[in-house]
């Protein structure tokens, strides 16, 4: 996969959170611009897997999150407390259910 990050561009530090980890492409894509990739999901198996796809480096940083919850959102804030500031989200979480009928 190539990056869409112009050659040369140099970006500030800077995290990337992104919900909906088990579908990674997004968090591939972007790991070129970003220092931190941390990866949210609800299904643990499906992060790790995620995770794993991405080679499993310290660059992805992968917590397990019900954004419903606000238990669930206090513990993941507390995980990702000591980060720089992200500086970009793309908020998936929920998107792969699909609508009712």
């Amino acid at each position: 996969m190539t990056s869409s990050v112009p050659s040369g561009f140099l970006m500030p530090p800077s995290n990337f959170l992104r919900t909906n980890a088990a579908s990674p492409s997004i968090a591939h894509r972007l790991a070129d611009a970003h220092d931190l990739v941390a990866l949210l999901d609800i299904d643990a198996t499906a992060l790790n897997d995620a995770w794993k796809s991405l080679g499993g480096t310290e660059k992805f940083i992968p917590v397990a999150c019900d954004v419903t919850s606000e238990h669930s959102v206090a513990a993941m804030a507390a995980r990702i407390a000591g980060l720089e500031q992200a500086r970009t989200l793309v908020n998936n979480a929920g998107a792969a259910r699909g609508f009712p009928s």
